[in-house]
């Protein structure tokens, strides 16, 4: 423990100009109420039958009326957490149960995707599960969120990011920890764990260790982050019971009080202060932590164009796949026929393997069926839809 900031607080020029974005990361929803369309359940049984008989996901498709919404999933073999089927897309993740009315358990868990969460907006993101399953045939009686994790991204001084500002955390949690990079570069911290917990980490570091989501650079607005600068994630994750305890019953209620959420986290959980040899009513709140409790205004609004980008990248991200391999085709080919590498055209290596697929029998109608049955990997709910 030190007896003086890393670098003190009036030192760390943060304004509100700093934050970058805030809004909903992860939700998880339950929905309760009673299915009066049945047959969904013989569909989904076909489906995670055949996934079972071939040991492998299958493709699906959810298209309702009168509105007719679409949705385009992959159905696991086997369920999850007592759900019966498991419905996965790139947007969000639905598990099922096979009972027609809820008792004990929610009829649908549903898990929304970072993505959606960003691109559409948390609560035009719920209006379109919630829009799918009404039509789709449940009489839905109550929407409740089972998880929250609520962020905040800022624009942070790369010489106030080290692993001693752990020790002027305030916090009810009783669980800390500091991770770091080659034992000494500082990539986040967590404090508590079960109920509720909150993580302090480089983002733009966990972007290109982990999650690779470069679209969060068109949600920040910026190309690129300042060398001087890292950029903060500050999350807090909360559960069913924690949401509970602060009066968060429905999803309603968590639209209309995410502030007073934040405000319960920032100030009343977690809070960064000076002095710490003090006593806790003599200590001060930092400033830039002060900045940070005042920072969250309400969910964040929609990026629709963020969709266009991400398929960019996976766009990119296969053609460079397809190149390498395509090199090494050639290279193979070379050597089969026992040629002289020259300089080769592209569109030679691309006629040399088109009539080599058709040696080897493959035909346009496989190949069009194959390319329909993988956009389901790469579709996403294109435009936002009203209630």
């Amino acid at each position: 423990m030190t007896n003086s900031h890393p670098d003190k607080s009036d030192e760390i020029n943060i304004t509100p100009e700093n934050i970058k974005a805030n809004g909903i990361d992860t939700l998880v929803i339950s929905l309760n109420g009673v299915w009066k369309n049945l047959a969904w359940f013989s569909y989904f049984s076909e489906l995670k039958k055949e996934a079972q008989e071939k040991s492998l996901d299958v493709t699906g498709r959810i298209t309702t009326e009168p509105s007719g919404k679409e949705w385009a999933f992959i159905m696991r073999p086997n369920g999850s957490q007592g759900f019966a089927w498991l419905l996965v897309g790139n947007d969000f993740t639905l598990r099922i149960g096979q009972w027609a009315i809820s008792k004990s358990r929610p009829n649908v868990m549903a898990e929304i995707r970072s993505e959606m969460l960003w691109r559409l907006g948390a609560q035009e993101a719920c209006s379109f599960i919630i829009g799918l399953l009404a039509e789709m045939g449940i009489d839905i009686e109550v929407v409740k969120p089972s998880r929250v994790d609520l962020c905040l991204d800022i624009l942070f001084p790369k010489t106030a990011w080290e692993k001693n500002l752990i020790d002027y955390a305030v916090t009810k949690a009783f669980d800390r920890a500091v991770y770091l990079q080659n034992k000494r570069q500082l990539k986040g911290m967590s404090f508590g764990k079960g109920d509720i917990l909150a993580r302090l980490y480089d983002k733009k570091l966990e972007i290109k260790q982990k999650s690779h989501k470069m679209w969060m650079f068109d949600i920040w607005g910026i190309q690129e982050i300042p060398q001087d600068k890292i950029m903060l994630r500050i999350e807090f994750q909360m559960r069913r019971e924690l949401l509970i305890e602060i009066k968060i019953n429905t999803l309603t209620d968590l639209f209309e009080r995410q502030q007073d959420v934040w405000a319960y986290c920032t100030k009343r959980w977690l809070k960064f202060q000076d002095n710490i040899d003090l006593h806790r009513e003599n200590r001060n709140t930092m400033k830039w932590w002060q900045v940070v409790q005042e920072g969250y205004s309400k969910a964040q609004g929609a990026n629709p164009g963020i969709r266009e980008h991400i398929l960019k990248l996976d766009m990119e991200r296969l053609a460079r796949q397809a190149y390498g391999i395509l090199l090494s085709f050639m290279a193979c080919h070379l050597e089969l026929t026992n040629k002289k590498s020259a300089i080769i055209e592209m569109i030679h290596i691309l006629n040399i393997f088109v009539n080599f697929l058709k040696e080897i029998g493959k035909n346009e109608l496989e190949m069009n069926e194959s390319i329909d049955e993988r956009r389901t990997r790469f579709k996403r709910i294109a435009e936002r839809t009203s209630e």
